[in-house]
C-alpha cells in the first residue's frame, strides 16, 4: 500500500509457488519490492468433490458446474494438487469456494483507499490461458459490481493477457 498514490494491491491465485515467489525479481534499485502477505490470497483447498456430491446445497456453481462426471474426471487428473492446475471451471471453484475471503480482503483494500476521496478505479488483471485467472475473472468483477454497484465512484478495468499461441 502506497499512502501517497493511494493504491493497493489484491493478488490471489491458487499457486503457492507463485504467490510466495521470492526469486529477487522483485526488487527495485536494490529495495524490495513484493507484496505484504495482505495483499495476497490463496485460494486453494476446496472440496470440490463433496461440492458435487451436493449441488443443492451449493447453488453458487450449480449453474456452470455442466456435466459432473467430467468435471470429476477433470479432478482425477489434477492428481491431488490443492490449485487450479491450468483448468478454467477448477479456478472458477476455487474462487467461489473462497469468495467470503475475497469480499474482505476487497473491503480492507477499499476502506485504506477511500479515506482521502470516495473514488476508487478497480484494475483487474489476469490471463485467459487457463486456470485461476481466467476461471474466476467474469466472477471477481461480478463480486466487485455487487460490493460495489456505483460505477461512477468505483469504475471496474480489465486487463486480460493472451497466452496461447494461435
Amino acid at each position: 500500500s502506497d499512502p501517497l498514490a493511494n493504491i493497493d494491491y489484491l493478488y490471489i491465485d491458487s499457486s503457492d509457488d507463485e504467490l510466495n515467489k521470492s526469486d529477487g525479481l522483485w526488487q527495485w534499485l536494490g529495495e524490495p519490492l513484493a507484496l505484504g502477505p495482505d495483499s495476497k490470497l490463496l485460494i486453494k483447498d476446496a472440496d470440490m468433490e463433496s461440492a458435487l456430491d451436493n449441488l443443492r446445497q451449493n447453488p453458487g456453481i450449480r449453474g456452470w458446474v455442466g456435466d459432473r462426471e467430467l468435471l470429476r474426471k477433470m479432478l482425477q487428473n489434477a492428481g491431488g494438487t490443492p490449485g487450479a492446475n491450468q483448468r478454467r471451471r477448477l479456478g472458477r471453484f476455487l474462487f467461489a469456494a473462497n469468495v467470503t475471503k475475497f469480499n474482505a480482503a476487497i473491503q480492507a483494500s477499499v476502506n485504506k483507499i477511500i479515506q482521502t476521496g470516495n473514488e476508487v478505479t478497480f484494475h483487474v488483471c489476469c490471463t485467459l490461458a487457463g486456470g485461476t485467472g481466467s476461471g474466476s475473472v467474469a466472477d471477481v468483477i461480478s463480486q466487485l459490481r455487487k460490493l460495489y454497484p456505483d460505477a461512477n465512484t468505483h469504475r471496474i478495468l480489465v486487463y486480460a493477457l493472451i497466452t496461447d499461441q494461435a
